[in-house]
């Protein structure tokens, strides 16, 4: 059923909601630097980013390209070394039907000059005081840069195809553009999928990550992520994949079994083998 519900929501942004703006974390230059500096360069210290929510039958031709093209920059080396590159078939995997998208893209100038007019409180009023460029001087020389610069696509399923238990958001892939890596874009995205899970009901955020992924990986756990009891790390088998979630151990708990008064005879023992001793992990 939770599934179901949040499959049929439209406007995920606008339900949860979601903050789809911010700032980037890396620190902006000192005023002293800004007081010489020309437009140009003041527009390339104060980068500030916006984000959609999208299904895929809302992306054009040039979303998917741009989305294709940043994931292949960033993952075919290790899709190479471990289970091959299949341009077709991560592409049927990137746009399925019951995808949904978070897209990055640095703000549109005029949207920044707007809020800094209105005193919206957007922290950048003092970069421009040093610089004695008004918003509305922004607005008119700014231009205007709208590729998708990093995404996140997500779907909600089951925790496991074989013996699904719980519902989830399952994170299919993050990546942000090389170029623009740095600025804590991957680290805003996980934080919307989290709200997002929380939100509509489901018990956890789930992720697969390469092991020679080394640089993810301790992203992944710098972020409160670890191996999930799905992986096949956490049952002692080898991979070269880790499953990891943000509550990698639920803790399990047993399900009391009903035992229906004078059960028929012939059903007694199939009863007793289905249904006692059966456990339910429980989110927390």
């Amino acid at each position: 059923m939770a599934i179901r519900l949040a499959n049929s929501i439209k406007d995920i942004a606008a339900v949860c909601k979601l903050t789809m703006h911010f700032e980037s974390t890396k620190k902006v230059a000192s005023k002293t630097q800004l007081e010489s500096a020309d437009l140009t360069v003041l527009l390339s210290e104060i980068p500030s980013f916006e984000i959609k929510c999208v299904t895929t039958n809302d992306l054009s031709v040039v979303d998917r390209e741009q989305i294709f093209s940043i994931f292949e920059c960033n993952m075919k080396t290790h899709y190479v070394a471990n289970w091959g590159w299949n341009p077709a078939e991560k592409r049927n995997e990137l746009f399925h039907p019951m995808s949904r998208f978070l897209l990055v893209h640095e703000r549109e100038i005029t949207n920044i000059a707007t809020e800094i007019s209105a005193d919206k409180g957007t922290g950048l009023q003092s970069v421009f005081d040093a610089t004695n460029i008004s918003g509305q001087e922004l607005a008119g020389q700014g231009q205007s840069r709208r590729n998708i610069i990093a995404f996140a696509s997500f779907r909600f399923e089951w925790d496991d195809e074989e013996e699904p238990e719980y519902p989830v958001l399952y994170c299919y892939e993050l990546q942000v553009s090389s170029i623009m890596q740095g600025h804590g874009i991957g680290k805003q995205l996980m934080t919307l999928l989290v709200q997002i899970a929380d939100r509509l009901k489901m018990w956890k955020v789930l992720l697969t990550c390469f092991t020679s992924n080394s640089a993810a990986l301790k992203f992944y756990r710098g972020i409160g992520f670890d191996t999930d009891t799905n992986s096949p790390l956490a049952n002692g088998f080898p991979a070269d994949y880790d499953i990891l979630s943000n509550r990698p151990k639920l803790p399990i708990i047993p399900l009391a079994p009903i035992i229906p008064t004078n059960p028929p005879s012939c059903c007694e023992a199939n009863f007793d083998k289905k249904t006692k001793n059966k456990f339910y992990e429980v989110g927390i």
